[in-house]
């Protein structure tokens, strides 16, 4: 059996939009109070640029980037921009794989920002 391109093409987006789908369940309730004016298809958006984005650092696995979306729900779409964040900023530019910027990144929210549920384990 043979698998072309277009086949995987179709079986990657169902694997994102799958993944889109658990994310935003997960976050709905990690994130219940801060979201919940929000509808699900603006919600999808954000889930799906922080995907995006998260790749554009070399964050490809879906622990991760959940990770990577969980500090987006936290300090905004644009952390990595915001001077106020600005070690985090350079743990993303860093030359390393993504789950160590993943790794980095829950040392200093440990460090300095306590309040996300997976920072404290």
């Amino acid at each position: 059996m043979i698998i072309r391109k277009e086949q995987m093409d179709v079986l990657g987006r169902y694997m994102v939009e799958q993944f889109v789908e658990r994310s935003l369940m997960y976050l709905r309730t990690a994130f219940n109070e801060q979201m919940e004016d929000d509808s699900d298809e603006k919600l999808r958006i954000v889930i799906q640029e922080g995907i995006e984005k998260a790749k554009s650092y070399g964050i490809k696995y879906e622990r991760d980037v959940l990770h990577f979306l969980e500090f987006t729900m936290r300090y905004g779409t644009d952390f990595d921009k915001d001077p106020q964040f600005f070690e985090a900023a350079e743990i993303l530019k860093q030359e390393i794989d993504g789950t160590a910027k993943i790794t980095l990144l829950s040392a200093y929210i440990q460090s300095n920002h306590k309040e996300l549920p997976w920072a404290e384990k």
